[in-house]
């Protein structure tokens, strides 16, 4: 296992027919924790995710009030940086985007564009995106 935070992290491009101990939708602060301290328990954790750029944090172009930052840094950097943290542990990341799950079978199964991935559970963390255009008469519907 590499503990070198510096490393950037490996994004595995096929999906490995293996299960899981850890499935995390959204690569966002929230679901890179979570595969930081998944994986620092000693489980196989793959986190599914869109992209670097694909939410609101990664498309940020300043961060300066983050906890433990002590210089300002653009939002994908930030990530990167949780992300190198996380594959350092042994968590994996797959670029895919999320268009179904089965969680009711002992083994839960994500859906995504490039393929299925099965674990024994799933975390949820995919975070928000900035409010688009409004639609005039929205607000009264």
């Amino acid at each position: 296992m590499n503990t070198d935070p510096t490393q950037k992290p490996q994004t595995t491009e096929s999906n490995d027919p293996a299960s899981y101990d850890v499935l995390i939708i959204g690569g966002v602060p929230a679901g890179a924790t979570a595969a930081i301290y998944a994986s620092r328990a000693g489980l196989r954790t793959l986190v599914i995710d869109k992209g670097l750029t694909a939410g609101a944090l990664g498309i940020t172009g300043k961060i300066a009030n983050y906890p433990g930052l002590t210089e300002e840094l653009s939002g994908a950097e930030l990530l990167d940086k949780m992300r190198s943290q996380a594959c350092s542990f042994g968590a994996e990341f797959v670029t895919d985007k999320v268009i179904g799950v089965d969680l009711l079978s002992d083994n839960k199964t994500v859906i995504g564009n490039g393929g299925n991935y099965s674990g024994r559970s799933v975390i949820i963390a995919t975070g928000s995106m900035g409010r688009g255009t409004r639609v005039k008469g929205e607000d009264e519907l």
